[in-house]
Parts: C-alpha cells; structure tokens; sequence
C-alpha cells in the first residue's frame, strides 16, 4: 500500500482510508498536497476493493483552538458512491475539482478554496 494510508473495510461494502495530511510552506502547498493525496488513495481503493460500494478518505491535521491546544482532527472527510468512482479518470481529473465532486462528506474552512 503506497504512501502512509490506512485503509478499512471489506471488500463489497463501505471502505475509509484516514491518512495525516502533510504540512507545507503555504496553505495552497497543503492542501494541493491534501487535494493529490485524495486521488492517489481514490485511485488505489477502487483497484484494490472494485465492489465497494463507497469510498471515505478522511485527512487528519493538527489544528489549535482556542485555548491553545493542538490536536490532529479530521480536516477533510470526502464521500465517494461507486457510480461517482466509475466515472473518475485518475489520469485526467483535476486536483482543484477533486473534493467538489464528492457526494458527501466536509471540509473544514481552512481547507476550502
């Protein structure tokens, strides 16, 4: 399994892959790093479990409230059902449009565009 992923789930029902999303130099390095993360893992579920019939990737980041304590929460929770999976061309879709043609799922305010 490539990268630092964990992926759960049998093969024909629900799978999740939480992965630790990667800091960077500025916040559009992070989440185009988060954003490329998403298709890799997408790109490796659908091969690796090709009956399931939906795909949770989940990215964890640390983020500080507002008392000072940090904690790695999830920072993007993106919902893929199988038909949105099958139309998918890992060669060509678009980092940008990646988590905007998810069927469910969040995104926390720092993350979005």
């Amino acid at each position: 399994m490539p990268g630092s992923w964990h992926l759960f789930g049998p093969e024909g029902e629900l799978v999740t892959a939480r992965f630790a999303i990667h800091d960077g130099f500025t916040k559009g390095m992070i989440k185009d790093g988060a954003r490329l993360e998403t298709i890799k893992i997408l790109k490796y579920a659908k091969a690796t479990y090709p009956n399931a019939a939906q795909v949770t990737v989940e990215g964890t980041f640390p983020m500080t409230d507002q008392y000072g304590n940090t904690s790695n929460d999830i920072v993007v929770n993106v919902i893929y059902e199988r038909s949105t999976l099958d139309k998918i061309n890992f060669d060509g879709v678009s980092k940008d449009r990646i988590w905007e043609i998810r069927d469910s799922g969040f995104i926390a305010p720092d993350f979005r565009p």
